[in-house]
């Protein structure tokens, strides 16, 4: 069995010859040393990115290649819409945009001095962006993390709500495909390649703030209807247009949705999230809800969205979800993903400790699908290049035996 047929009959819950697996890896091979290193990322081009986890996914074969579509609209588009004062002091070097339901979030952006010219000494650079209906909207860059805010400022006037509606309406024009041909290429289509799309819930705690997105639905019910619906449209397009691409599997972007507790998230979210998933079933795709952190009381409640997965089913003391119980409990009724702590066992954890919990992951999800191996969220810088290898190396022996 290929890794794209396992990935594929696991989250249909059909018999595979092993649990696929992967180690949520965002950045590729990249190490420091024998440690990873995902800071790297920051100096490599784009085409090395890609390079790196297609060199990730060969030497530890692994069955997903992680977040495939990296860039959405096109970088040429958002250096052009640099205002002129921060153009003049700083070269846009680098800006990727993930493919979500919002039309522009730049992730990862990497600006350098230019030559002869004095950075300001402010924490952030702001700028411009103006779209074609004439909109400008002021952003902020924070040069720091490299994490772009000011999103709110969209949220401050209700009667600007139709034009910031242009603003996060995908446009599939500028998205470039391009990096997800070279990984099909260079696996010759038998891996998984897995894509990120915001839900609607995660869209409305971006822009509102957490607190706000979770009252909206009290003070204001209409306008959190026409939110949630708007999401909603634009993240199936948006899901729509991956499948069409080559993108086998998606995850959708939930981490936010645990707040609410199941009793709200099934009164206000969980009607959207069935209608993505009934959605994305029709277009023959697959999808994942991410839900990091504490999901122990959500886990029936996301089942009944209709989910094909759900991950990363942190364990304690980082989240409070055990993969036993999760399979006792939803086992069966949608593919669980994850469950390897990604800092006390694969960051500080001895290679034996790594060697066993691998083996027991293994053994409860074992050969009749529903059940990827995973490390659960990314991995924590540092994370010593062995314990990767024992991962995949138990994997592999399970296969065999």
């Amino acid at each position: 069995m290929d890794h794209k047929s396992r990935v594929l009959n696991a989250l249909r819950l059909r018999e595979v010859d092993r649990p696929p697996f992967d180690l949520f890896d965002e950045c590729g091979l990249l190490f420091s040393g024998e440690a990873y290193d995902p800071a790297q990322r920051m100096f490599r081009s784009l085409e090395q990115q890609i390079e790196a986890r297609i060199a990730f996914q060969r030497e530890l074969d692994t069955d997903l290649i992680f977040d495939a579509p990296v860039i959405g609209a096109s970088e040429a588009r958002f250096k052009a819409r640099l205002a002129p004062g921060a153009a003049d002091a700083y070269e846009l070097k680098r800006a990727f945009f993930p493919v979500t339901a919002c039309l522009w979030m730049p992730w990862s952006p990497h600006l350098a001095a230019r030559p002869g010219r004095v950075p300001p000494k402010a924490d952030t650079i702001e700028y411009d962006l103006e779209w074609d209906n004439g909109l400008r909207l002021p952003m902020f860059l924070e040069t720091a993390s490299g994490n772009p805010s000011g999103y709110e400022t969209l949220m401050r006037d209700r009667e600007q709500w139709p034009l910031w509606k242009q603003v996060f309406t995908p446009d599939f024009s500028g998205f470039d495909y391009s990096p997800l041909e070279r990984m099909r290429t260079a696996t010759s289509g038998s891996v998984a390649l897995y894509g990120t799309a915001v839900g609607p819930f995660g869209a409305l705690t971006l822009l509102l703030g957490l607190e706000a997105a979770a009252t909206v639905f009290f003070d204001d019910p209409a306008y959190a209807a026409e939110l949630m619906q708007f999401f909603t449209d634009t993240a199936i397009e948006v899901c729509r247009d991956m499948f069409r691409h080559g993108v086998d599997v998606v995850r959708i972007g939930g981490a936010s949705t645990a707040v609410l507790g199941p009793r709200l998230y099934e009164q206000f979210v969980l009607p959207y999230h069935r209608r993505m998933s009934d959605a994305i079933r029709q277009s023959g795709g697959l999808a994942i809800l991410h839900c990091c952190g504490h999901v122990n009381a959500m886990l029936e409640s996301f089942a009944k969205a209709g989910w094909d997965g759900l991950e990363p089913l942190t364990p304690p003391p980082l989240g409070d979800t055990t993969l036993e119980d999760a399979w006792r409990r939803v086992g069966g009724k949608l593919c669980l993903k994850g469950n390897l702590d990604p800092v006390h066992l694969m960051r500080f954890g001895t290679a034996e400790a790594v060697r066993e919990e691998t083996r027991r992951c293994l053994a409860i999800g074992g050969k009749g699908g529903g059940y990827i191996l995973s490390v659960a969220d990314c991995m924590a810088p540092g994370t010593p290049r062995k314990h990767m290898q024992i991962v995949s190396e138990a994997v592999r022996r399970m296969k065999l035996g």
